[in-house]
């Protein structure tokens, strides 16, 4: 952009989305869950990129209802004054609405460089209360999306409510930890492959945090008999597993076959179902083999992609362009720097950068892997989109936010049928670019 100094520029092209990001999704999968920001109005107008354009049927700010997601309109000179009435007009406000399940409050940068006493504005609503009033860690200076969603998942696993574990005929599993972004089709599928992969295991899958049930339907997970781990809220899943007495078994994001072997394989074993998850592993790929096959021998076979997604959804995109005999040619992860658990991203030898959208050279670094080695995919969220080259890259939507991809009926990423679906809708790219070519 002419006129823009050189350190504004590098500020602009950053690639990480705010720790209220994260939060937002958390109380997005929640339905009767409120959330108040102790910070300035720009805090409800944040809610727009997932409201309406990554979620369309996400109910966070409503025409009929109040809003679900609300702030406390503090300002600077009420900040510099401590002034705390506004915030605790808004807590009685929405305690007074009568539906909700439980409110959160999460500070602004204001609220946390004023080093606002969130539990005590809490505390003074006292019996008046309708619901729990849960504070989330405000960590907006340091923490991004990533953070402020395991975050959100740690204050429900250490206030909500747990059932109590009665004998069953059945082994019942809990899942914590999975990305729930929005209430459409792929993450809708996502859980029905879930619960079709602990099924097939003999055991019965009692509660998925989050899956956009009510708050006090999060007490389910105390049945549980094994808590399944995943990578967005590692910590969350471990209290839980302690709160409820259960065993913990941390497995990958059951993203590509690869990586759903792993989750099956460490889910039979703390069930004692060793045998049951190898053979619906081999059931489920010899299903799919030949017309998986055809798809990547026709269109994906020695293609290059450039991946543009999260640390843990990496580990099972890296395998997926394994299976698809295709090159990643740049891993970006849109967030601050922190640890992938693939041997890919280990080696010594590895063939391609892996760069943090944190840090303002991601985008030079996706310019170079492009001039080095065109690329034929570029795979990520919708804010990536205006990057992908129009003459040379095909952009294939995936991940948090997605503005253009929004699927009805169940299209799930994870699991077997995950990688299928994922593979289908690459390959209709290739193949829609070849009929263009030759139009």
């Amino acid at each position: 952009m002419a006129g823009m100094s050189h350190s504004m520029q590098h500020y602009r092209e950053r690639l990480m989305m705010p720790y209220l990001s994260g939060v937002y999704l958390g109380i997005n999968g929640l339905s009767d869950s409120y959330l108040i920001v102790d910070g300035p109005m720009c805090a409800f107008y944040k809610v727009e990129q997932l409201q309406g354009n990554h979620d369309t049927v996400a109910e966070l700010t409503r025409l009929a209802l109040p809003p679900r997601i609300t702030h406390s309109n503090l300002h600077v000179d009420g900040a510099m004054m401590g002034e705390e009435g506004h915030l605790e007009t808004v807590l009685r406000q929405v305690n007074a609405i009568g539906d909700a399940g439980a409110i959160f409050v999460v500070g602004s940068s204001c609220s946390q460089l004023i080093g606002r006493d969130t539990a005590r504005v809490l505390g003074s609503l006292g019996d008046d209360a309708g619901a729990p009033l849960l504070e989330i860690p405000s960590n907006v200076l340091s923490g991004d999306w990533l953070d402020g969603y395991a975050a959100t998942l740690s204050v429900l696993a250490r206030s909500a409510p747990l059932a109590r574990r009665r004998p069953a005929r059945r082994p019942r599993v809990g899942i914590v930890g999975r990305l729930f972004s929005r209430h459409e089709g792929d993450v809708k599928g996502d859980l029905v492959e879930l619960e079709r992969m602990t099924t097939a295991l003999g055991a019965e899958l009692v509660s998925v945090w989050l899956s956009g049930q009510r708050f006090a339907d999060l007490a389910e997970i105390g049945r549980a008999d094994v808590i399944v781990s995943l990578p967005y809220a590692r910590e969350a899943a471990a209290v839980v597993a302690s709160r409820a007495g259960a065993t913990l078994v941390e497995a990958p994001l059951p993203l590509s076959f690869a990586e759903t072997e792993k989750f099956l394989s460490r889910l039979g074993e703390a069930l004692g179902r060793e045998r049951p998850a190898r053979d619906f592993a081999e059931a489920e790929k010899a299903a799919l083999a030949a017309p998986l096959l055809f798809l990547i021998e026709q269109y994906l076979l020695d293609t290059r992609w450039a991946l543009v997604v999260d640390r843990h959804a990496a580990p099972g995109w890296l395998a997926l362009a394994e299976e698809a005999g295709a090159q990643p040619v740049i891993l970006c992860c849109p967030h601050r720097e922190g640890p992938i658990d693939h041997p890919a991203i280990l080696a010594e030898d590895r063939s391609f950068p892996v760069v943090f959208g944190a840090n303002p050279g991601w985008l030079a670094a996706l310019a170079d892997a492009r001039k080095a080695n065109p690329y034929d995919f570029l795979i990520g969220n919708g804010q990536v989109a205006q990057f992908a080259p129009p003459s040379s890259a095909q952009f294939f939507e995936f991940g948090y936010p997605s503005y253009s991809y929004h699927p009805i009926l169940p299209a799930p990423t994870l699991g077997f049928r995950g990688e299928a679906h994922l593979v289908e809708r690459l390959a209709e790219l290739a193949a829609r670019r070849k009929l263009m070519e030759h139009a």
